[in-house]
């Protein structure tokens, strides 16, 4: 067996080519390989992410009842959805470590929304919004400071939690105003 090390910018169809051409010889690319094992993880993740997302919203349903639960469930789901849109605006590959990072939103985010909707049935309170506001000031800043990094695995984990973060906050006060509008309603004769 003989291994070859080839430079990074070597013609790899003419060696490839000649690989092919000689008897008993094999072609394996270890990069390849690692990148069809890296894209393998992206998409099972990608399946496990929604997976989880389904679940919560169940779970959501089942503690809160249809009409919160749902709405729960969608509030996750779109911060996750506006993440993946702004990187397609973008034009931003999504790598695993993008994946891996939303499930890190999402988790923060059913902290979040439980947060907002245990509170919802009490008397609004200003120290509720400012504990909200500097809980996701302070992670959006720990996950920014990764976003700067010069690994792109590094950068892209820290860009989607803090992207994430914020988009959790913005959900959770959207949540606040939408069960503001529906108790409004019901309290109307």
């Amino acid at each position: 067996m003989t291994a070859l090390l080839i430079p990074k910018h070597a013609d790899m169809s003419r060696l490839h080519d000649l690989v092919a051409a000689t008897p008993e010889a094999e072609w394996i690319s270890l990069m390849d390989q690692t990148r069809s094992g890296l894209q393998h993880l992206r998409t099972t993740a990608k399946y496990y992410l929604l997976f989880a997302l389904l679940l919560i919203c169940g779970i959501f349903t089942w503690r809160y009842g249809p009409r919160r639960g749902v709405i729960l469930g969608l509030i996750s789901a779109s911060v996750i959805g506006g993440i993946c849109l702004i990187y397609f605006v973008a034009q931003v590959p999504v790598t695993l470590f993008h994946v891996m990072a939303a499930f890190l939103v999402v988790g923060l985010g059913v902290d979040y929304l439980v947060f907002v909707a245990e509170m919802l049935d009490e008397e609004p309170s200003l120290h509720f919004a400012n504990a909200l506001v500097l809980s996701a000031a302070t992670s959006s800043l720990s996950f920014g400071l990764l976003s700067l990094s010069v690994l792109p695995a590094v950068s892209a984990f820290g860009t989607t939690a803090m992207l994430g973060i914020l988009g959790n906050l913005i959900g959770g006060f959207c949540l606040m105003s939408i069960w503001a509008t529906f108790k409004d309603k019901k309290n109307d004769p």
